[in-house]
C-alpha cells in the first residue's frame, strides 16, 4: 500500500509541477541554409531560467556531412509529402493548430517566412495547411506574421522573434489526442512507406 501512495505523490508532484507556466523567448534567422538563433526559457516564475545551446562537436570530413544531410532532406520532403497527401491529415493537423493556439499566451511575435517544396504542386499541398495557420497566428494580438509561398524553387526562409507563455500539461494533453488519433497514425503509416 505504501508503493501505490509513494507512486500516486510522485505524479501528483509531476502534474503539479507540469502546471506551472513556462515563458519561451526565442530569435531565429534562417537564410540560404545558414541559421542562427537562440531560446532562453523561464519556470518556476524566475527560478530556472534555461538558455539550451548546441553541444560542441569535433569537425568531421565535410563531404560526407553533406551527402548525408542531402540524402535526409530529400527523405524528410518525401515523408512531408506523403503526410500531405493523406486524406484527412491536413485538417487535423489544423485542428491541432486551433488547439495549441487556444493554449498559448503569445506576448510578442514577429516572423517572416518563406517556404517551397521543389514541385509546385506540393508547395500548393503544403500551403493549404500553412496559409490557414498563418491566418490564425496572425488574428492574435501582438502579432506580426508574413508567410509567402516560394513555388519556383525549395525555400526554407525564417526572420522571427518572439514570446509565449505555456502550460506544459495542457499542451501535452492536446499532442497526446492529437498522436492516438486515426489520422494521424494512417499518416506516419504512409510516411514511414514513403520514405523506404
Amino acid at each position: 500500500m505504501l508503493v501505490v501512495w509513494v507512486v500516486v505523490a510522485l505524479l501528483a508532484s509531476l502534474l503539479a509541477l507540469l502546471a506551472v507556466p513556462v515563458d519561451v523567448d526565442f530569435v531565429v534567422q534562417r537564410q540560404a541554409g545558414k541559421q542562427q538563433g537562440g531560446v532562453t526559457l523561464v519556470w518556476l516564475f524566475g527560478l530556472v531560467r534555461l538558455r539550451p545551446g548546441k553541444p560542441k562537436t569535433r569537425a568531421r570530413a565535410r563531404p560526407a556531412r553533406r551527402k548525408v544531410g542531402w540524402r535526409r532532406t530529400r527523405r524528410g520532403t518525401r515523408r512531408l509529402i506523403a503526410l500531405l497527401r493523406v486524406e484527412g491529415f491536413g485538417w487535423r493537423l489544423l485542428r491541432l493548430a486551433q488547439e495549441l493556439l487556444r493554449r498559448i499566451h503569445v506576448r510578442e511575435l514577429d516572423m517572416q517566412v518563406r517556404l517551397g517544396l521543389d514541385d509546385p504542386a506540393d508547395t500548393g499541398r503544403l500551403w493549404a495547411v500553412v496559409g490557414p495557420l498563418a491566418a490564425m497566428l496572425a488574428s492574435l494580438s501582438n502579432t506580426r506574421v508574413a508567410v509567402e509561398p516560394a513555388f519556383t524553387a525549395e525555400a526554407l526562409d525564417i526572420d522571427g522573434k518572439g514570446g509565449i507563455r505555456i502550460i506544459p500539461v495542457q499542451l501535452l494533453w492536446v499532442l497526446l489526442v492529437f498522436a492516438l488519433s486515426p489520422d494521424t497514425r494512417r499518416a506516419l503509416h504512409t510516411a514511414r512507406a514513403a520514405a523506404q
